[in-house]
């Protein structure tokens, strides 16, 4: 989930996940998932706010864990730099991609990681990972983790917004079976639909 929208923050020496996402199902579950395991206390809320200029209303679903040493080493990986604390791009804390990503990307990483930022082409039936976040060279090391852990092959495309130096991960179809055996029986069924699997609409308990 670090690879995507959630964030990290830190609450005096120890650090914290932060989930914020406009999937309500797939906010439930990750909830549910961390209580079942007794890291999060105050359940997830409805946030709204406002777009500009269009002024539409952007619903999102939040909520936060327990300051844990676990998220603090975690932490450390993605938002320090050797050391240094933290990372700064155009004045703004950021996340980066660890060198040795490799080492945590394991199927249920990838599943979710999926789960948050990945969307399916119907019409082409290719995979494509929002990295917009991320260099060109931190990109590619992901791609590299992708290839050396579950031999699955991808490019990089143009994100298609207006920055010119944005990528993301694009999954090509005939890698697209593959990744549906490593993850199918990992991902949560509301987000099945990312990979091109039928999706399952069911609310989890709150």
């Amino acid at each position: 989930m670090i690879l995507g929208d959630a964030c990290l923050r830190l609450h005096g020496n120890n650090a914290y996940l932060q989930i914020k996402q406009k999937d309500k199902e797939f906010v439930y579950h990750l909830y549910n998932q961390f209580k079942s395991i007794g890291i999060v206390g105050a359940p997830q809320i409805e946030l709204q706010s406002i777009i500009k200029p269009s002024g539409n209303t952007r619903i999102s679903y939040h909520f936060m864990t327990y300051t844990l040493s676990f998220f603090t080493v975690a932490y450390g990986h993605f938002i320090q730099n050797g050391g240094l604390w933290p990372v700064q791009r155009d004045g703004k804390n950021i996340k980066i991609i660890p060198h040795n990503i490799g080492e945590f990307l394991t199927p249920i990483a990838l599943a979710y990681w999926i789960s948050g930022d990945g969307s399916y082409c119907k019409r082409f039936h290719f995979v494509v990972i929002c990295t917009d976040s991320f260099t060109l060279t931190e990109v590619n090391i992901l791609r590299s983790a992708l290839l050396d852990n579950f031999g699955i092959d991808s490019t990089q495309i143009l994100s298609g917004n207006k920055a010119k130096d944005k990528f993301r991960i694009r999954i090509p179809k005939r890698e697209i079976p593959k990744l549906q055996a490593l993850v199918k029986d990992i991902m949560p069924p509301m987000t099945r639909y990312r990979i091109g699997l039928p999706q399952n609409h069911s609310l989890p308990d709150s």
